[in-house]
């Protein structure tokens, strides 16, 4: 702390200023808080950031405030867009925003494993062919639909750039 301070806390005027620079001191938060931490974080230690969470959470009538903690990252891990860690701190930001704070957002593809090489179902299809499981009561125009429907679906992939589209 003392590196960001710029001065180390030895005299009752400086250890004041450490007191108003801490975050601690507006306890209740206001506004909904992501705390996120990385355990291989050297500029804010994980620690600092367990402490902090447990003072939002001891002095409560606040906001909402959820720790986060992301095994393996570092502290640029987690503000580098892009990053896999990142994406965690985007996702949880995003359920936190439409938990406490009511927004409405699209979901991300990637909430649900979609990509553009994977398409939008698991890699093993279950609707492979539904008209070649239909029961031989099937009444035969519905048959000529669905069998029409996946000459369709099949042709898809091609014109849309994806892989899986049913």
């Amino acid at each position: 702390v003392e590196q960001f301070m710029g001065f180390p806390p030895d005299s009752d005027e400086r250890l004041k200023s450490y007191e108003s620079a801490s975050i601690s001191s507006r306890l209740p938060l206001q506004t909904p808080t992501l705390l996120v931490a990385g355990s291989e974080d050297v500029d804010v230690p994980p620690i600092f950031v367990r402490n902090f969470h447990e003072n939002c959470v001891r002095v409560g009538g606040g906001a909402a405030v959820e720790l986060l903690e992301i095994y393996g990252a570092d502290h640029y891990n987690l503000v580098t867009g892009g990053d896999p860690k990142w994406h965690q701190v985007a996702r949880a930001m995003v359920r936190m925003l439409q938990k406490d704070c009511g927004w409405r957002l699209a979901p991300h593809p990637s909430d649900y494993d979609v990509s553009e090489e994977r398409g939008f179902l698991p890699l093993q299809d279950p609707l492979r062919s539904c008209a070649a499981e239909l029961p031989p009561e099937f009444p035969a125009a519905d048959r000529a639909l669905l069998e029409a429907w996946e000459a369709h679906a099949a042709d898809l992939p091609g014109r849309l750039g994806v892989v899986a589209v049913r």
